[in-house]
C-alpha cells in the first residue's frame, strides 16, 4: 500500500498558510506549505545534519540555518561552507540546543544555537593519536583528522570520528572524556545510538575488510568495544537496540537479531535511514528515492508513504500517533499512523542458530582468527541434518586451517557426503562465497570461488549467471598492486569457461589494455 500526498482546496490552503505563518515566523522565509495532510513545510536547502527528535540543519552558503523540531523560526550560524569544500561536517542536538561542527583538519567546535555563539573548541589529539593521513584538502593538520559528521548521543555526550577510533566528549565542559578504539577499526565514519548506554560505530575505507561491514558495538560507560553486529553488505545504514533484539539495516535489507534466532526482510529499497517506535513493534525506514516504509511486525504488513519527490530521506520517526520524515532537500513530512491491517503482507525470512554461528564465524575470519572460526562450526558437521551451505562453510574453514590443497579439500568434502560435482554442492559453494564477500573476506572468497570454477560444467550450469556476477564482484575488490596477479588469473579462467558473457568480455578487454600500458 502506498499513501501519496494529496492536494487541498483553496479555502484550506488559506487556513494552512495562516497556521504556518503563526508557527513559523518571518525568519522562516524559505519555508512554505506544500498542502500535504498534517504539518509540512519546505526549508529549500541541503540538509547537512538532523537529530532524533526531528531538528535539522540546512546549508546556506556562508551560514547554516538550524531548525528546531518544535517549529520555531530557524537560527542562523556563521559556519557555512560556501565553496562546498569536502570535509565539512555538522550535527545538531535534540531541540537544536547545540550544533557541533568539524572540518577535515580535525578541530571541533560546539555552538550555542540560542546565543548564536561559539561555546568551546576541542582538540581530539588530547584523546586519540594521529595515524598516517594523506592530505584531503589544503595543508596537513597537526590534529587527528575527522572523517565523518560528529554525533550527539543523548543530551550530554558528543562523538567525533577519526582514523582508528572515536573520541567521546562532554558537552557541558568541552573536555574529551575518552576514546573508543579497537585493533580492527579503520576510518570511523558514523555512529548510531543503539540505546541509552550503547553505540554502534561504522567504519569505511577503500581497503576491503570486516571493518567495512560490521558495527563495533561499544559501551559509553566503559569506552570499550564489547561486541560486533553481523556483517552487512557495504555496511549498515541504521541500527537500534532493544532489551532482547538488535535491529540493523543495509541498503537492501532489515535484520532483526535475537540471541538464538532472527528475521531478515530483504528487497531493493535503497534504505538510507532506520528507526522504530518506542516498543519496536513497528520499524520505519526511509529510502534514497523519497519513500518512507513502515513495517507492522505483529502481522507483517508494509505501508509505503510517497513524498512525491526524488530527494533521499535522511530522517524518519514514529511517535505512536504520526509518521515523520525529512528529506535531503529540507522538506518535512507528517502522516497519521495507519491502521495495522493496512498495507501489503510480507514474509520475512527466519534464520536459526546455524546462521548465527556462521555470521559469528565470518566476523572471526575477518579478524584473522581462523582457528576459533573453524572450531565454532564443528557442530555443523556433527549435527544431522545441516544445510549444505553450513556444512560447506565448516569443511572449507577446516581445510584452510589444515593448510590443505584443492585435492585434499575435495576428499574432505566427499568424506562428509558433499560431492563437489553435484549441483546442490555447487550452489552451496556460491552461497558461502557470497557471504564471504559481504564480510569482505576477499582472498578466502576468491579461493573458494576458484574451487567452484574447477567443478564440472554440469555442476556449474544451473548457477552460471550467478557465479559469473559473483566472480566479477570479487575481481572488483582485487584492485591493489599486490592483488593484480590474482585478478588477472581469475578473469582469464572465467573467460575460458564463459567466453560468451558480454560483461566478462569487457572486463577482459580492460585487463588486456592495462597490461599493454
Amino acid at each position: 500500500m502506498s499513501i501519496k500526498m494529496t492536494k487541498i482546496g483553496p479555502l484550506l490552503s488559506v487556513v494552512w498558510s495562516l497556521l504556518i505563518s503563526v508557527a513559523w515566523s518571518s525568519g522562516c522565509s524559505r519555508c512554505e506549505s506544500k498542502g500535504a495532510p498534517g504539518i509540512q513545510f519546505d526549508a529549500k536547502g541541503k540538509v547537512v545534519a538532523h537529530s532524533s527528535d526531528g531538528s535539522f540543519v540546512v546549508q546556506r552558503g556562508k551560514t547554516i540555518d538550524v531548525y528546531a523540531a518544535t517549529g520555531h523560526a530557524p537560527k542562523s550560524l556563521p559556519i557555512g561552507n560556501p565553496d562546498n569544500t569536502p570535509g565539512f561536517w555538522y550535527d545538531v542536538s535534540a531541540n537544536a540546543r547545540h550544533v557541533a561542527f568539524v572540518k577535515r583538519d580535525g578541530g571541533l567546535q560546539l555552538w550555542d544555537t540560542a546565543k548564536g555563539s561559539l561555546a568551546w573548541k576541542g582538540d581530539p589529539g588530547a584523546a586519540i593519536g594521529k595515524r598516517f593521513e594523506m592530505n584531503f584538502v589544503g595543508p596537513s593538520s597537526s590534529l587527528p583528522a575527522s572523517y565523518g559528521a560528529p554525533a550527539f548521543v543523548g543530551g550530554d555526550t558528543l562523538l567525533t570520528h577519526h582514523n582508528g577510533g572515536v573520541v567521546v566528549w562532554d558537552v557541558a565542559s568541552g573536555k574529551a572524556k575518552c576514546s573508543i578504539q579497537h585493533p580492527y577499526m579503520t576510518i570511523t565514519r558514523q555512529t548510531f545510538m543503539l540505546d541509552d548506554q550503547h553505540i554502534g560505530i561504522r567504519c569505511g575505507s577503500n581497503n576491503p575488510g570486516i571493518a567495512n561491514t560490521t558495527l563495533f558495538v561499544a559501551s559509553l560507560s566503559s569506552c570499550k568495544v564489547i561486541t560486533f553486529t553481523a556483517p552487512h553488505k557495504e555496511g549498515a545504514v541504521g541500527a537500534v537496540k532493544t532489551k532482547s533484539e538488535t535491529l540493523t539495516a543495509d541498503r537492501e535489507s532489515v535484520r532483526i537479531a535475537q540471541r538464538d534466532k532472527g528475521l531478515l526482510l530483504k528487497q531493493k529499497w535503497g534504505i538510507s535511514t532506520l528507526s522504530t517506535c518506542r516498543d519496536a513493534s513497528r520499524i520505519i525506514w526511509g529510502t534514497s528515492d523519497g519513500q518512507v516504509v513502515l513495517w507492522f511486525r505483529q502481522n507483517n504488513r508494509l505501508v509505503s508513504f510517497d513524498t512525491g519527490r526524488d530527494a533521499g530521506i535522511v530522517h524518519v520517526r514514529d511517535d505512536g500517533k504520526n509518521v515523520h520524515a525529512i528529506d535531503a532537500m529540507g522538506a518535512v513530512y507528517r502522516w497519521p499512523l495507519p491502521q495495522k491491517d493496512q498495507g501489503e503482507i510480507v514474509k520475512p525470512k527466519p534464520y536459526d542458530q546455524d546462521e548465527i554461528l556462521w555470521q559469528k564465524a565470518l566476523l572471526l575470519v575477518g579478524m584473522e582468527n581462523l582457528a576459533e572460526a573453524s572450531d565454532l562450526l564443528v557442530p555443523m558437521l556433527q549435527k544431522k541434518p545441516t544445510a549444505p551451505k553450513y556444512r560447506m562453510a565448516a569443511l572449507y574453514l577446516a581445510s584452510i586451517q589444515a593448510k590443505e590443497n584443492a585435492d585434499a579439500f575435495a576428499r574432505r568434502c566427499k568424506k562428509e557426503g558433499l560431492d563437489l560435482g553435484a549441483k546442490s554442492t555447487s550452489s552451496a559453494m556460491l552461497e558461502v562465497v557470497k557471504d564471504m564477500m559481504v564480510a569482505e573476506s576477499t582472498m578466502l572468497g576468491m579461493d573458494l570461488y576458484m574451487s567452484w570454477l574447477a567443478t564440472s560444467p554440469s555442476a556449474k550450469e544451473a548457477q552460471a549467471n550467478q557465479g559469473i556476477e559473483l566472480g566479477l564482484s570479487i575481481s572488483s575488490m582485487l584492485m591493489s598492486a599486490e592483488q593484480y596477479d590474482y585478478r588477472s588469473k581469475l578473469l582469464r579462467w572465467m573467460g575460458r569457461l564463459f567466453p560468451k558473457h558480454k560483461k566478462l568480455a569487457e572486463e577482459l578487454k580492460e585487463l588486456k589494455e592495462e597490461e599493454q600500458e
